[in-house]
C-alpha cells in the first residue's frame, strides 16, 4: 500500500526566486510559488572598507554605468527601500570596468564603518550628459531659470541640431520634440504628449537623461570584444515540437536576416514576433546583456531609473530585460555565450525568454537594440557579490584582471504595415 507523503517546505521571507542559482528566463525575478514581480527598490551594491589601504572598494565600474562624481549612500539597515537621512555618503574618485573606489563627500572621516557594508546609488556621475534646446524667448529664458536647478548633467544649446531635444512653451505647458541626430537621421520626426512645467517635465526629463545616457555609454578601450559578436535579427513561425509529448508550438526563424548594413529595418506586422541569434567569435566565453531603447516614449529595457530632483518626485523602477545571464549567487556562473562559434538564441530557442513583439506609433518609430558583452557577469544583482579582488594603494586599475567589455548599438527601423486596399465594384441592376 503507497502512503501518501507530504511534505512542507519553511522558506524565508521574502524568498525571491533570483536568489537560487542559474535562476533564468522571463520569472527569475519573481517570488516563488507566486505571480507577483518584487516591488521596485534601487540597485544595491557590495562596499568593502581596507584600514591598511585606507580604500572603499565598490563592487561595479563603468560596465555597470558607474563613473567619476557618482554619489551612494550608506544607510543603517540593509532595506531594499531605504528612506531618510543615510549614514554616510561616498563619491566616486576612481572607476575601473567593474571595480571604482570610493571615497567620502564632505571629507569625512572613516569611522565606525564596517568592512562590509551596502551602498545606494543616489546621484549619476559625470558624462552622459542630456543636450536641450530652446527657442530665444522670455518663456524660454524663465522655464531654464525654473528647472536648471533641478536637473543633472543637462546642457543647454544654442541649435535644434546639436540638442537631444527641443523645449517650447505654449500656453504654460512645455512641448517636447526629438531632434536627436541618431533618430533623426532616419526622418524620425516625434513630439511627446504636452506637460506641464512641474512636475512632470522634470520626471520626463530625468528619465530623458538616463536614456541618452543608457544608449551612448560604451566603452573606447574594450570595445574589440563586442565586435567579434554578431548579432542575427529574425522574424519567428511557430510550428509543433518535434517531440511527441510536448503539445506546445516552439518558434523557429521564418525568413531572412533582418540586420543589414548596420541597422535592422523591418514591417511591423500585427501579431507577428521576432527573436535573436548572438554568435561569438572571440576566444573568451562571453556573459550578453540585451535590453531595447524605445525612442516614442524614452523607455529602456533592464536598466534602473532615478528620478532624484525634488523629494516629492524620489522614484525608481526596473522594466523588463530582453535577456541577462541567471543569478548564480556566489557561485561561478557558466557564461551562457560560448567561445569560437557559440551561439545564443534570444526569443525562441533554449534561451529562456520569450519572443519579442512591437507596436508602431503613428507610421514609422525608431528603437536601438543594445547589446553589452563581457568577459564576466554583468547583472542586475552582480553588485551585490563578494569582492574577491586586493586592495591595492594605487586604484582600482590594477583590478580588473584582464577582463573587459563592450557594447553593440544597432538602429531599428520600424514601418507600420501598409492598410489593406479594397477595389469597390460598382452592380447596376437593370
Amino acid at each position: 500500500m503507497r502512503e501518501n507523503i507530504i511534505l512542507f517546505v519553511r522558506l524565508p521571507t521574502p524568498f525571491v526566486v533570483s536568489q537560487n542559482p542559474q535562476v533564468e528566463g522571463t520569472n527569475q525575478h519573481r517570488y516563488i510559488f507566486d505571480s507577483k514581480v518584487p516591488s521596485p527598490a534601487r540597485p544595491s551594491y557590495l562596499a568593502r572598507y581596507n584600514s591598511d589601504s585606507g580604500l572603499v572598494l565598490l563592487n561595479a565600474g563603468t560596465a555597470h554605468g558607474v563613473t567619476l562624481g557618482a554619489e551612494f549612500a550608506f544607510y543603517p539597515t540593509h532595506d531594499p527601500h531605504p528612506f531618510g537621512d543615510p549614514l554616510r555618503t561616498f563619491v566616486v574618485d576612481n572607476s575601473a570596468s567593474f571595480f571604482s573606489t570610493l571615497k567620502p563627500a564632505h571629507d569625512a572621516p572613516f569611522h565606525s564603518i564596517p568592512t562590509y557594508f551596502t551602498v545606494f546609488q543616489a546621484q549619476p556621475g559625470k558624462g552622459g550628459t542630456i543636450r536641450l534646446y530652446l527657442p530665444a524667448d522670455h518663456n524660454s529664458a524663465c522655464l531654464i531659470r525654473d528647472i536648471r536647478p533641478l536637473l543633472h548633467n543637462t546642457e543647454f544649446v544654442d541649435s535644434p541640431d546639436d540638442a537631444h531635444l527641443e523645449l517650447s512653451v505654449r500656453d504654460n505647458q512645455v512641448v517636447v520634440s526629438v531632434r536627436d541626430r541618431k533618430a533623426t537621421v532616419y526622418g524620425f520626426n516625434h513630439k511627446f504628449p504636452t506637460m506641464l512645467t512641474r512636475p512632470n517635465l522634470i520626471s520626463f526629463l530625468e528619465k530623458a537623461a538616463c536614456f541618452y545616457r543608457e544608449r551612448d555609454r560604451h566603452t573606447s578601450i574594450d570595445s574589440e570584444v563586442a565586435n567579434m559578436v554578431t548579432l542575427d535579427f529574425y522574424k519567428l513561425g511557430a510550428s509543433l515540437s518535434t517531440f511527441e509529448d510536448i503539445s506546445e508550438c516552439q518558434f523557429g526563424e521564418s525568413g531572412p536576416n533582418l540586420h543589414s548594413a548596420g541597422t535592422i529595418d523591418f514591417i511591423v506586422d500585427e501579431g507577428c514576433v521576432y527573436g535573436v541569434k548572438l554568435t561569438n567569435l572571440s576566444p573568451r566565453d562571453l556573459y550578453p546583456t540585451l535590453f531595447y531603447l524605445d525612442n516614442s516614449d524614452l523607455s529602456i529595457s533592464d536598466v534602473y531609473h532615478f528620478l532624484f530632483s525634488i523629494p516629492e518626485l524620489t522614484a525608481t523602477f526596473l522594466v523588463e530585460t530582453y535577456y541577462e545571464p541567471p543569478f548564480s549567487g556566489s557561485n561561478i556562473l557558466e557564461a551562457p555565450l560560448k567561445r569560437e562559434g557559440g551561439t545564443l538564441t534570444i526569443g525562441y530557442g533554449s534561451g529562456g525568454m520569450p519572443p519579442f513583439s512591437y507596436t508602431v506609433p503613428g507610421r514609422f518609430n525608431i528603437g536601438f537594440l543594445k547589446l553589452l558583452v563581457a568577459t564576466r557577469p554583468i547583472h542586475s544583482t552582480a553588485g551585490t557579490w563578494p569582492c574577491p579582488c586586493r586592495l591595492e594603494t594605487d586604484g582600482p586599475h590594477t583590478l580588473d584582471g584582464g577582463e573587459s567589455w563592450g557594447t553593440l548599438t544597432i538602429p531599428m527601423l520600424q514601418r507600420r504595415s501598409p492598410a489593406p486596399t479594397f477595389n469597390i465594384v460598382s452592380n447596376s441592376l437593370s
